[in-house]
């Protein structure tokens, strides 16, 4: 008889704690993520503003949001180096009123291979030029993107 009791008080416990995380993560969806759909949104037109590198072949684009964050990215090749890729969206970020935060070394299991980001910053935004490790082809790869709510290091 002692085990029915503890067994329906375990019960009512279970069903208290599973409504009240449905609950919060209800909340969450419809509180939190039309607002994250809406910087998501307005992340994808700060990028537009940005101008494509000339001559850059425009690979994709992938737009995507949580309750919490959102992140719109497009990517491409280009013959140019790395320091030209860099001297251009460098000049492109300014021009839109983007102030540059940092540089950062990519590695890739511990090892450098020359994968570079290039961070700035806009009110709660970040954007971030990321040119993928050098290619013995001549196109490089590289992207840009911009983000709301994700930690940069």
């Amino acid at each position: 008889m002692r085990f029915l009791g503890f067994y329906k008080k375990y019960l009512i416990f279970s069903t208290i704690v599973g409504l009240v995380g449905m609950s919060y993560m209800l909340h969450d969806e419809a509180v939190k993520d039309p607002a994250a759909a809406l910087i998501q949104k307005e992340l994808r037109v700060e990028l537009d503003k940005i101008e494509p590198l000339p001559g850059a072949t425009f690979i994709g684009t992938s737009d995507g949001h949580k309750s919490d964050h959102a992140l719109v990215e497009n990517n491409y090749n280009s013959a140019l180096t790395m320091t030209e890729i860099y001297q251009y969206y460098n000049e492109q970020f300014a021009k839109n009123g983007w102030q540059f935060y940092k540089e950062k070394s990519v590695t890739i299991w511990g090892k450098d291979y020359g994968a570079k980001e290039f961070i700035y910053k806009k009110g709660d935004y970040v954007a971030v030029l990321d040119y993928m490790a050098p290619d013995p082809e001549p196109r490089q790869t590289f992207d840009v993107n911009i983000s709301w709510g994700l930690k940069i290091n």
